[in-house]
């Protein structure tokens, strides 16, 4: 009897081991198991991640603006202002015109110049002037998609900004309704900046549906001349807002651009 339950907890002792090492085995595959199901998870969340930036890349390459409709653009917005603030002022006719835009390119760079004059004995048209310098920074900023790397970029903008708004304050123009005969010459300019720079980004606003097809146009025939620009636009307005048609038609229609010698000055941006 003593024999027999000696030999049954051998028994139960080498079964109790058997099972511990088949236990331990187990879980030694399943730790094995998953560390490989986490390697694969690891490793296809790696994959999808390449593809989606390589897509991501792709679609961010294809959507690049190029630089030379950049140029294009920058130079419509100059256009647009210049022209929408000849339509605003018809008891003072000569005090600012737009005259034509135009792109220079080569194999290695391309430039662009908008040509309009203004009265430079009324102090108004030295502040749409300066609108109008505004008007290209301001078109750049309704691009929403990466820009080509362009060299060498001009800051012509700024310098006629700073030096047209130094040109108004020194000589006290607009005193009293802009700015106050207490605020410094640097509060002053900036004054008269930010009213020019607000007017600038309503028209820009107002055109801005117009702006990247115009620069097209420009891209494509490098010189637009102001009657082909109102025949562009018109153009335009009919195909993308035919319910403010008759409006806008009328006023482009009633414009009066007289190219005869006047006090104005040519600006060529």
């Amino acid at each position: 009897m003593f024999k027999l339950k000696k030999h049954l907890l051998l028994f139960n002792i080498i079964l109790f081991i058997i099972l511990g090492l088949f236990l331990i085995n187990n879980s030694n595959q399943v730790r094995a198991m998953e560390g490989l199901f986490h390697e694969e998870i690891q490793e296809i969340t790696e994959t999808e991640s390449e593809e989606n930036e390589e897509i991501t890349h792709n679609i961010s390459k294809t959507n690049i603006i190029s630089k030379e409709k950049f140029v294009s653009l920058h130079e419509i917005g100059h256009a647009v202002v210049a022209f929408e603030l000849s339509q605003r002022h018809r008891e003072y006719p000569n005090l600012i015109k737009l005259k034509g835009i135009e792109l220079k390119q080569d194999d290695e760079t391309i430039d662009g110049s908008t040509d309009f004059s203004f009265d430079r004995d009324n102090l108004f048209g030295h502040l749409f002037a300066l609108s109008v310098y505004y008007g290209g920074l301001e078109a750049e900023k309704t691009i929403k998609t990466p820009i080509e790397e362009i060299k060498n970029r001009g800051q012509h903008d700024e310098q006629d900004i700073e030096k047209t708004a130094q040109y108004i304050t020194e000589r006290g123009w607009f005193l009293g309704d802009f700015y106050l005969s207490t605020d410094s010459l640097e509060i002053r300019k900036n004054k008269i900046k930010n009213i020019a720079q607000t007017k600038t980004q309503e028209i820009i606003q107002q055109y801005q549906e117009f702006l990247s097809p115009l620069a097209d146009e420009l891209l494509q025939r490098e010189v637009i001349g102001i009657e082909e620009f109102q025949k562009l636009l018109k153009e335009l307005i009919i195909q993308r807002k035919p319910s403010q048609k008759p409006e806008q038609l009328e006023t482009i229609e009633k414009s009066n651009y007289n190219h005869k010698k006047t006090k104005c000055d040519c600006v060529i941006l």
